[in-house]
């Protein structure tokens, strides 16, 4: 009963800062932000018996709303909404809630990344900072993803 008031209330939280952001941006990001689609790739686990390959796609639109799909670190599907947000050019910040994971239905999310650009042409590769997040995960991840803006 908790678990699930606890859930509600992040996603108040997230839903508030997402519509903030929206009306803060709107202009601006019409103008300067593309849509990006990117491929998640593979992970690093510091623990063992962790699932290392980890694909899916997932898409930030130019007003910084991400949705993607991933086979996640416990192999299980996970979906997963959020708002991204630009600290500068190379490093984000992902807050939002996904599912898959065992213990709750959405599980909060929040991802900083790091971006290198051009890697192979106009594809950047982006690589995440997962912490241990207990009853969850039980190791810190690296996540490699491969992306594109357009």
């Amino acid at each position: 009963m908790y678990a699930l008031l606890l859930v509600k209330r992040f996603l108040l939280i997230l839903i508030g800062i997402t519509l903030v952001f929206e009306a803060r941006c709107e202009e601006v990001t019409k103008l300067d932000n593309p849509t990006t689609v990117g491929l998640h790739l593979g992970s690093f686990h510091s623990a063992t018996g962790y699932n290392d390959f980890n694909p899916g796609i997932y898409i930030e639109l130019p007003n910084h709303i991400t949705a993607g799909h991933y086979y996640n670190s416990n192999y299980r599907d996970s979906t997963y909404l959020g708002y991204t947000y630009a600290y500068n050019s190379r490093i984000d910040f992902t807050l939002g809630l996904t599912t898959g994971y065992q213990i709750y239905k959405y599980t909060p999310l929040l991802v900083p990344t790091y971006k290198f650009f051009n890697i192979v042409e106009d594809f950047n590769l982006r690589v995440a900072f997962i912490p241990r997040f207990f009853g969850v995960v039980q190791a810190n991840v690296l996540h490699a993803m491969l992306e594109k803006s357009f």
